[in-house]
């Protein structure tokens, strides 16, 4: 009977100090990496998110403008930030993460005479990372999404 509980003891030694260490380093490499692979995650559904509003704002600009007569469809620009308040509105340039539309009527005199409507949306992003001219890393960047669309005359 002793050296039954002497052979049990034997084995059931537990875990040691080097197989916690070594267990608790491949938790830890295991969590970075989810870690960074929900920051990916959360930086692609901003973008994805930027994207579809930039889409429904161009989308209905771009009707509002085919929509209107000959006469009315004005060539040119026409910048606003549509979106900000306070000291950014009406500032193209804003870095502030809302939204700034402009649009192009130019007028096409082939076969068939027409004009092309061009509608930019362009924002500030400050999860988007680009590098300068001298190869600086800068954080934040431009985006911009253009839809086109035309009809005859």
């Amino acid at each position: 009977m002793v050296q039954i509980a002497a052979r049990r003891n034997k084995y059931n030694r537990g875990l040691t100090l080097i197989e916690a260490m070594v267990s608790a380093f491949v938790f830890t490499v295991g969590s970075l990496g989810l870690l960074s692979m929900m920051n990916y995650s959360a930086k692609a559904n901003h973008n994805s998110q930027k994207m579809i509003e930039a889409n429904v704002i161009a989308s209905s600009t771009l009707s509002a403008k085919l929509q209107l007569p000959n006469d009315e469809l004005e060539s040119g620009h026409n910048l606003k930030n549509i979106t900000a308040t306070g000291e950014n509105a009406g500032n193209y340039e804003a870095k502030d993460g809302n939204f700034a539309v402009s649009w192009t009527v130019d007028e096409v005199n082939a076969l068939i005479p027409y004009v092309t409507v061009t509608v930019i949306v362009r924002w500030w992003d400050p999860l988007r990372s680009s590098q300068d001219n001298q190869g600086n890393d800068v954080h934040g960047d431009w985006r911009t999404y253009s839809l086109q669309s035309g009809r005859a005359l």
